[in-house]
């Protein structure tokens, strides 16, 4: 049985997968782990290229875009690892990272998923953690939140050396027992791309598990490339499934408010950006884009907020 089973979605992602599996290949020992990826129909060449130079592999051809979770879940259904990695495909491990993070959660047998320091290519710090999400961190602005409340609304772990407890992790990379997921239950597929981390989290720590981060083990991230390619329906996607989580997580009401909440947010940012687009005569791009995009959004949910105008509305990519 591999120590390791890598659990990997891919949708049109040929660009980044050659460093993603390059960098698990460089880092762990042959024999000590499996990898599954879970393809979401691509048609950018990504099955054909990890075939030829990563024969080993266990691909599903899903066939169609079937979104993270549900993907995911295939993925886990084979694995046979005594951890389970999900890993997004813009990461790069870096050395005896994973062998930190499985000693850990050999001596903390109560450690249902853990993590290590996310860090950008550059080496700056990126944001690891996040407290449960609410009316509060929503639709306030976080920077702000993390200003004033800095212990409460932590987000990076650069100046914390010592294993960590926290709400939740960033779901670039999750290493989580396999055992735990036998009691807890896999991914919930509700939830296409977006939250499906968060929700997970939760329920190992109301099961009895602990959510744990090592900071000093520090893993590359490339971050926001699917964001990047869709900004607007990547942002879309996010409401769609902060909703989902609240109907989930909390009363019928507090799911209301939170939505309304969210359209004022976007209706406020959309009267500010388009303010200042005319006070310097529209000639300022950055602000074209954000009345473009916010405008976008506001009518996303006066519409009733379709769900396929999120990635889900995405069918293939070239």
């Amino acid at each position: 049985m591999p120590r390791f089973s890598f659990v990997i979605a891919s949708f049109n992602n040929r660009d980044i997968l050659a460093p993603c599996f390059k960098s698990i290949a460089d880092n762990l020992k042959a024999g000590d782990y499996e990898i599954v990826l879970s393809d979401n129909g691509s048609v950018d060449g990504s099955i054909d290229f990890i075939k030829e130079n990563y024969p080993s592999t266990r691909i599903i051809e899903n066939g169609t875009n079937l979104g993270f979770a549900a993907a995911i879940n295939k993925g886990i259904k084979l694995s046979e690892g005594k951890y389970i990695v999900l890993m997004n495909t813009d990461i790069e491990l870096t050395p005896n990272v994973m062998y930190k993070i499985s000693e850990y959660m050999d001596k903390n047998a109560d450690v249902g998923i853990c993590t290590g320091g996310l860090i950008g290519p550059d080496g700056k710090p990126q944001n690891s953690v996040a407290v449960f999400p609410g009316i509060v961190t929503e639709v306030f602005n976080k920077s702000i939140l993390k200003l004033l409340f800095p212990k409460k609304y932590q987000g990076k772990v650069d100046n914390v050396n010592s294993p960590i407890d926290v709400d939740s992790i960033i779901g670039a990379v999750m290493v989580v027992r396999k055992s735990a997921i036998e009691k807890i239950g896999a991914l919930d597929e509700r939830f296409f791309f977006y939250m499906e981390e968060t929700d997970w989290c939760l329920r190992m720590k109301r099961g009895g598990y602990r959510v744990s981060i090592l900071p000093n083990a520090k893993i590359v991230h490339h971050l926001g490339k699917t964001a990047k390619k869709y900004p607007i329906r990547s942002k879309i996607e996010y409401f769609i499934s902060s909703i989902s989580y609240m109907k989930k997580n909390h009363s019928h009401i507090y799911a209301f408010t939170f939505s309304v909440g969210l359209f004022f947010k976007v209706l406020i940012s959309l009267i500010i950006n388009l303010l200042l687009c005319l006070l310097t005569f529209c000639l300022i791009g950055a602000f074209r884009i954000r009345v473009k995009r916010y405008g976008r959004l506001a009518f996303w949910f006066i519409v009733g907020m379709p769900i396929s105008w999120g990635l889900r509305g995405i069918k293939q990519q070239v």
